[in-house]
């Protein structure tokens, strides 16, 4: 096994470890579903088949963006690639330096910090600077846990930013409760009324998404095509194929149809 096979299997081990410390019932009451590593590398193989030589050439000044970044699958995954493909250390620290990430979840962070600190330090015996690191770092996007508040990406990162690539797979999840998930009925009444006033409080933020029972992954793929990418970005994401006939999404297709030219759509 290659040093880098060898790092990637322990990576595997780490995130299982950690994937294993929620419950299924967790997983579904917040939309808790990590990407594995090699269904990331996949996904990111099939990213980099798009890129010009230019884009290439270009990638350590290019802004990444994994806005729902649990364990990181898709940051391992992309490094990894930049490993393959010849990077070195002087490189990958320009790239480090402009790829950013947001999750809901603060602990998971930080088990991503330690996570993505080693890997780098494996691959290129390199420091991820932890300044760094919280200045690119998010707790959140669009909402938080215990919020009602929409947070945008200048609320998020306290500076107008976009990012040339964007590379994701968002929560999926309902902003309404599903009473099998809880065993309190007291809990299962709080989190009702929250979820309610959330999505009354979010929809005047959404136009092509703000139809019926909101859910996170379209917010997500609105946010992601209007607000947070440049002009010209690649985009990269994984998401439910009821996209493509479910009616409460028409406005949705069309915009990606009329405003963004579609590489690649795999199911």
């Amino acid at each position: 096994m290659s040093d880098i096979e060898l790092v990637w299997q322990n990576l595997h081990n780490t995130m299982n470890a950690l994937e294993a410390k929620y419950s299924e019932s967790e997983k579904r009451k917040y939309g808790i579903y990590w990407t594995s590593l090699d269904l990331a590398y996949e996904i990111i193989e099939d990213l980099f088949s798009h890129f010009d030589a230019q884009t290439i050439a270009e990638l350590e000044n290019k802004k990444l963006l994994e806005p729902c970044v649990g364990m990181g699958s898709f940051i391992f995954a992309y490094l990894k690639m930049l490993f393959e493909i010849g990077f070195d250390a002087n490189r990958v620290s320009k790239v480090i330096s402009n790829i950013y990430f947001c999750d809901v979840d603060e602990s998971l962070l930080a088990e991503f910090f330690s996570c993505y600190s080693d890997f780098v330090s494996q691959l290129w015996g390199i420091e991820v600077d932890k300044a760094l690191f919280n200045k690119n770092s998010a707790n959140g996007l669009i909402y938080k846990h215990g919020s009602q508040d929409y947070i945008g990406l200048k609320d998020a990162f306290n500076e107008d930013i976009s990012f040339d690539i964007i590379i994701t797979n968002p929560p999926y999840k309902n902003l309404r409760i599903d009473a099998s998930h809880y065993d309190d009925t007291n809990e299962y009444e709080c989190d009702k009324k929250y979820y309610k006033q959330l999505s009354e409080r979010l929809k005047p933020h959404f136009t092509l998404t703000d139809k019926g029972t909101l859910n996170l992954y379209k917010l997500f793929v609105e946010k992601i095509l209007t607000s947070y990418c440049k002009e010209g970005a690649y985009i990269s994401m994984l998401i439910p194929n009821t996209l493509l006939a479910d009616k409460s999404s028409i406005a949705l297709r069309r915009y990606c149809l009329e405003n963004m030219q579609l590489k690649q759509i795999t199911n």
